[in-house]
């Protein structure tokens, strides 16, 4: 009886180190949610990624009144978005995102090439 005693004990503190191990991982960063920052260091810039993989990008500093676009974004070594105001009008960007997910920094060009513009920054 004294061994189906201590197997239990070992058994339970081991239940007890999986749950409490399972009960404190974070969720994981993401791109997901409304980023301020400026493009060419100065200019005004919003970026909302939705969680559907869509992303609207405003060109001012009052989203009210800002023009807009509208594109898609990937997640993977980086942040990539292609967008566009006007059917002939369209940009992609690529970007670095910092592990806690609160600021990028990045480049942006025509088309599809991300680094013919210029830079941006973001943050959460």
């Amino acid at each position: 009886m004294n061994i189906m005693k201590k197997m239990n004990v070992v058994l339970l503190t081991m239940l007890a180190v999986i749950v409490i191990a399972s009960c404190n991982k974070e969720d994981p960063a993401t791109v997901v949610g409304f980023w301020s920052g400026t493009y060419d260091g100065t200019e005004p810039w919003h970026v909302l990624f939705r969680a559907n993989g869509t992303v609207r990008v405003y060109d001012g500093a009052d989203t009210a009144t800002a023009g807009f676009a509208e594109g898609t974004y990937t997640v993977s070594d980086s942040v990539r978005t292609q967008y566009s105001y006007t059917v002939s009008n369209r940009y992609s960007t690529a970007a670095k995102m910092n592990d806690d997910a609160t600021s990028m920094v990045g480049t942006y060009g025509s088309g599809t090439n991300t680094d013919d513009g210029g830079t941006f920054t973001l943050t959460k």
